[in-house]
């Protein structure tokens, strides 16, 4: 058993309200089902019993096909086998016309009470039938779910991918992707299987979606596996999301593919089908994104836009008070709007400015290390690494905390400085061993091997 449990950078510039609500409807819709589900589904398994014994006691009655479709999952193999079984077990036709036409009518009622219980069930009221799909169904299906387990399955999947493509896509985009890829999925399996008589169920084919985006969008992020085979061998790893997301569409593949196979015209249990066609739907949006620079053109600066403070009053009035000579009362104003606004890299930037001109970087150190970090999450790495130097050259031997270290050292050596990318890993061997995280670790042992740098040997003896 392998399952997915983290990837390196968790970090978002905003709250991921979309994911959240949407979790939380899903929960609210589950528990709000649960009583009524339960009930209803013990009523209807009564009476679709009565019925379907009934009809295999009379096989010569002519069953409604929704009862056979239930029987037999939809599968006309399934469907001549179980009539052979029937007939040889079954009761022979009655004498007369009026008592065929009589037992007719009772099986009829007794199919009917039946599946008037079942269209109550909320599965069915809410998820999408194929034989009968409704417009409604195509966006409430997603909201439904079969028990706990399907529940906190779908939802932690979402938790891990969801947060990081609303925070870099935006909400709307990101809300968009979500719901058209559920629509989609939920369409392509309908069309598949259209005569089939169950209900689709389960946030799984626009969630599907979300992780076909996340594999392009964060092609290399590594994300964090554990591992449990046979009750003895467990542990955990990292591998790149194109390789392990890109195993798992493998794997749906190949159980759609072999479902159809030994189940033709079936599609009870995991729906494969709208996994593969959620994923594919998120794979082709994220290209088209990737492809046009629709993130780096329009995407980013309009969430910039909405996260940096508009108003630069406090910033304006601390340059005016700087230029005046009072560099104490900037320091103190610009400080002042940090407490208020921690999170405005304008701000940030600006002391970090003002302690550079007014020779005051060793006060400002910790102000640097926010800003770089701030930098990094917002995708302005170029600026990370400016601050990074100049912190480097006013205040030598201030060591950033580990993961942000490896961030940048990342982006200085994916720009041919490999020496100030050594510099910036040195973070990793003079921090007390306790102080240093294994994932930090384990990622700057692996840039410095890539890059060939001398500090690797002392990174790698850590690990060890």
């Amino acid at each position: 058993m392998i399952i997915p449990i983290g990837q390196q950078d968790s970090t978002v510039r905003r709250l991921p309200w979309v994911t959240f609500t949407i979790m939380i409807l899903c929960v609210l819709v589950f528990l709000g089902t649960l009583g009524p589900t339960r009930r209803l589904h013990r009523q209807a398994s009564l009476k679709l019993a009565e019925a379907a014994t009934y009809w295999m006691q009379h096989p010569y009655l002519k069953p409604d096909k929704r009862l056979k479709g239930l029987l037999t999952g939809g599968s006309g193999q399934r469907e001549e086998a179980m009539m052979e079984l029937v007939r040889q077990f079954g009761k022979k036709p009655p004498p007369t016309a009026p008592e065929l036409k009589k037992q007719q009518a009772h099986l009829e009622e007794l199919v009917e009470a039946a599946f008037s219980l079942v269209r109550k069930i909320p599965a069915y009221r809410w998820g999408l039938v194929p034989a009968h799909p409704t417009a409604t169904t195509y966006i409430t299906y997603m909201f439904m779910h079969g028990g706990w387990l399907h529940l906190l399955g779908n939802l932690f999947i979402l938790f891990l991918t969801g947060p990081f493509l609303e925070d870099a896509w935006g909400r709307p985009l990101y809300a968009g992707v979500y719901l058209i890829s559920g629509i989609f999925s939920a369409f392509m399996f309908a069309v598949h299987y259209p005569h089939f008589q169950g209900p689709l169920i389960g946030a799984s084919g626009a969630i599907a979606g979300v992780m076909g985006a996340f594999l392009i969008r964060f092609w290399s992020r590594r994300i964090r596996f554990f591992y449990w085979f046979f009750f003895v061998f467990f542990g955990t790893f990292e591998a790149p999301a194109w390789l392990m997301l890109g195993l798992w569409l493998a794997r749906e593949l190949v159980f759609a593919q072999a479902k159809d196979t030994l189940a033709p015209g079936t599609g009870g249990g995991t729906a494969h089908w709208a996994h593969v066609w959620g994923f594919g739907f998120g794979l082709l949006v994220a290209f088209v994104v990737k492809r046009f620079d629709l993130e780096e053109r329009f995407i980013h600066p309009a969430i910039e836009s909405k996260i940096t403070v508009v108003n630069n009053e406090p910033i304006e009035r601390a340059m005016e008070a700087y230029k005046a000579g009072d560099v104490e009362q900037a320091w103190r104003l610009l400080e002042m709007e940090l407490r208020k606004n921690p999170d405005n890299l304008d701000t940030q930037l600006a002391l970090w400015n003002l302690a550079v001109e007014s020779g005051r970087a060793r006060d400002a150190v910790r102000h640097a290390k926010r800003l770089i970090r701030s930098s990094l999450r917002s995708g302005n790495e170029e600026g990370a690494v400016v601050v990074w130097s100049e912190l480097m050259g006013n205040v030598p031997g201030t060591r950033l905390d580990p993961s942000t270290a490896v961030s940048v050292a990342r982006v200085l050596a994916d720009g041919g400085r490999l020496e100030e990318a050594e510099r910036a890993l040195e973070a990793l061997t003079t921090l007390p061993t306790m102080e240093v995280p294994a994932g930090p670790l384990v990622r700057g042992a692996r840039l410095a091997v890539e890059h060939r740098l001398p500090i690797s040997r002392l990174i790698v003896a850590r690990l060890m």
